[in-house]
């Protein structure tokens, strides 16, 4: 079953970095940043379980940062997001 993907992995003085990277051309659809929505989240979340366990990393202190790209054609803002999100969150509502 897949859950979901990490775009990066990084660390930084000892945090190991999860990082989302979403980039829009202009804000007609919003924020690059507001495309990671709770449910987005949770399936970072849920791949970084995964990851943690099996390279045997479960006691490392890590965070979740967001990379957002606005732009293009050379005139890109870039923003970096450290800490965006936090984990575990809580499960999603049933229909």
């Amino acid at each position: 079953m897949k859950v979901g993907e990490i775009d990066l992995i990084a660390e930084e003085k000892g945090v190991l970095c999860f990082i989302e990277v979403k980039g829009r051309s202009g804000l007609g659809f919003g924020a690059p940043a507001e495309a990671i929505t709770l449910e987005k989240q949770r399936r970072l979340y849920r791949a970084a379980e995964i990851y943690l366990q099996r390279e045997r990393l479960r006691e490392r202190i890590c965070r979740f940062d967001v990379v957002s790209i606005l732009g293009g054609g050379g005139g890109e803002t870039v923003e970096i997001l450290r800490d965006a999100f936090r984990g575990p969150l809580p499960p999603r509502r049933r229909k």
